[in-house]
Parts: C-alpha cells; structure tokens; sequence
C-alpha cells in the first residue's frame, strides 16, 4: 500500500510525496516514514518511544517518531507534555497526537500553566524545544538526505554504543536519557519523573572526547584527558526547562538561530542562510606546536523536487588550525575550508556565479569553540 501511494504521488504530483504509516513492513523506509502507534500518556511510554524510534532506524526506517504526549489512556499532565515535547522534538518525525477521547494537548492549552514559581509557561518550554529543532533542520535534513543515497550513513537516531562501540560504559548508559543524535549531537534529557521542576539535576554518560553545549554557549564544556580511556558521569541540570544538546570534538555542523527566524513552517527557514558551529579536536601536541582539526558535511536542496541530480549543493567543510604553545590565538593560522562537491547545476546563474538554490546556500556565522569552553563567533 506505501509503495503504490508513494509511486501514485510520484506519477501525479510535481512535489515529492511525504507518506508517514502506522503500520510497516521491511522496505517501508525507501518510501515512508513512520509513527509508533499508540503509546499511553506515562513517563514509561515517553521512554519506549526513544528506543521504538533506535529500533526503526536499525529496520532502515530512520524518519520516524512517538505521539508527543501520548496518545491513549489517562490524560497528559502538563509537566510530562512538556517533557515529551523536548524528547520528541529531537525524535526525526515529531507529532503531538490524542484520540478524540482526551483532553486536547497542543501547546497553546497551557498558556496559564506555570513552572513552578516563575513567570515561564509550560507553553513556553514547549515552544522553545520546537525551535531548537528548527534550528537544527539543516543538520537533520542533511543527513536523512545521505541515508537515502548513501551507505555509510546508517542510522541517525541512535544509542551512545552505535557510535562508541568499544566503550563498555556506552552499553550501560540509559538508553532514553543519552541519545546521539548523528555522528556529531549528542542529546541529555531526564525522562523519568522530575523531584524539582526548577532544581532537579541528573547524571549523564558522556564518551571520550570533548563535548560542548550548542545552544548555550555560556556554559563550560566538558573536557576530558585526551589520554583517557572512555568517558566521564556528569551531573547536569535537569529541571523541566533543562536538557542539553552537545558538540563532540572534531565536529562541524550546520545550524541557524529559529530564535532569530521565528518560523512557522520550514520554509521560512529557507529564507535565511546558516550558520558553522565548530568544535575543533586537538589532534597532534609536541613542545611547541599545537594542532586542530574539524569535518562537517551540508546538504541543501529545495526539498519539494522528486528530481535529485542537478538539485542539491552538497558542501565538505574543514577546519584546521596550528598554533604555538601558549601564543595568542590568531585569525591567520585558523584555515576554514568550504569545497562544493556537488553542484546544484539547474539553479546556476551567469550573473551571480552561483548554483545556490536558496539563502541556506549562504553563511551567516562562525561559532569556533576555544578549547577552554569559551564560544567566539566571527
């Protein structure tokens, strides 16, 4: 049934076909995406939607997601909808969904719920996880679009050990609360009830390498010894207006500010260009020299064109940069690298020069990460 919807849209429509299905079977990801069914509004079924969505991306179904909220069963409290809606925010397909016997749960029903003795709504902690996943469109888009033509990228939504796999302490971290999020994200979220909706902390597994918080830049980075083997336990804010988004070392992603944008849709982010976060990786020391490196890869396309070839800019970035032990840094030793591999040639223009399809073909910001946690942006 997927198949023939799907080669129906293809037939009829100039647009691709976006098919999300309850049900599946193998294959189902070549043509659709998918949600889990129905899960019950409880802490424990928020939690299996995190490994639900693991295991369709191992099934080769990686566009998928749980019923923000819940779907079934006792109604949603405001303190788990909010929750959900951070989990759910990262989870590839996010949806808040209810039967028609429930109370409605969209985010503007609790506009008078506030969290704890402050002036934030919970409205407002689900609006700021639903723009920090805008914000993270292009990273997400670019690797959904590799895995639907390229091997190598197997999985996106995964567990600590599907990228650490030599790390036993990946194996025991939990599963619901330490979620990579590609090669280069890494997502810490307390899922089990909160005791302190302002104060709660929480403990999280952070593999080797150095990790830095993305949307909070003020905030210290985890270092860790470079000769260390494994990683480290580290206590983090957990309140229901707390989870954390990492950089890992060595990595560069493509992001933009939705704070800025305010999207409705996907498409008013189309109409901004992005922005680099780099988190450089220390790779070689000796007495007088040290050396960085980091690699990130970008895909932009318009997103509605069946045709693929010809359509899309795909970009490999490098960073590298070289410098003496204890120098100051300078601008000229950092080399940051953009190379076009694949050139959206239909969108070429003799007057400007370019391929690009829209204003996400353009740079906004550079955000380097200093090696002692500070942020600086050029």
């Amino acid at each position: 049934m997927t198949k023939a919807s799907y080669d129906w849209f293809v037939k009829n429509s100039t647009k691709r076909p976006f098919i999300v299905e309850r049900s599946s079977f193998a294959g189902l990801g070549k043509y659709a995406g998918k949600w889990l069914g129905d899960s019950n509004s409880t802490y424990e079924d928020m939690q299996r939607t995190v490994s639900g969505v693991m295991m369709m991306g191992v099934f080769g179904i990686p566009f998928a997601g749980g019923d923000i909220c819940g779907f079934a069963g006792q109604n949603s409290d405001a303190h788990l909808c909010a929750r959900w809606h951070q989990v759910g925010a990262f989870q590839p397909f996010s949806r808040n969904h209810r039967d028609c016997n429930g109370r409605q749960q969209e985010p503007y029903q609790f506009l008078n719920e506030k969290v704890g003795n402050t002036n934030v709504t919970v409205t407002d902690v689900m609006r700021d996880a639903i723009l920090k996943k805008y914000s993270l469109h292009r990273y997400y888009y670019t690797h959904m679009f590799h895995m639907s033509r390229n091997p190598q990228y197997s999985t996106f939504y995964k567990p600590l050990f599907f990228e650490f796999p030599n790390d036993p302490a990946a194996y025991q971290a939990i599963l619901s609360e330490n979620v990579m999020l590609g090669p280069s994200l890494k997502l810490s979220i307390k899922t089990s009830p909160l005791k302190d909706v302002i104060t709660d902390t929480n403990t999280y597994y952070f593999p080797e390498g150095n990790w830095c918080d993305i949307f909070d830049r003020n905030t210290s980075c985890i270092i860790q010894p470079i000769n260390k083997t494994g990683g480290s336990i580290q206590m983090l804010p957990a309140g229901l207006q707390d989870f954390q988004v990492h950089l890992r070392s060595g990595h560069i992603v493509v992001m933009q500010d939705a704070y800025k944008i305010m999207p409705n849709t996907s498409e008013d982010m189309k109409k901004a260009p992005v922005d680099l976060h780099i988190h450089p990786q220390k790779i070689t020391e000796t007495q007088r020299n040290r050396n960085y490196q980091a690699k990130g890869v970008y895909v932009n396309d318009d997103g509605k064109n069946p045709t693929i070839d010809g359509n899309y800019n795909e970009y490999q970035i490098s960073f590298t940069y070289r410098d003496q032990i204890n120098s100051t840094i300078r601008d000229e030793n950092i080399y940051i690298t953009v190379g076009l591999v694949n050139n959206a040639s239909n969108y070429y223009s003799n007057e400007t020069k370019c391929s690009a399809v829209d204003q996400n073909d353009y740079l906004g910001s550079i955000y380097i990460n200093a090696e002692e946690g500070e942020f600086q942006s050029a």
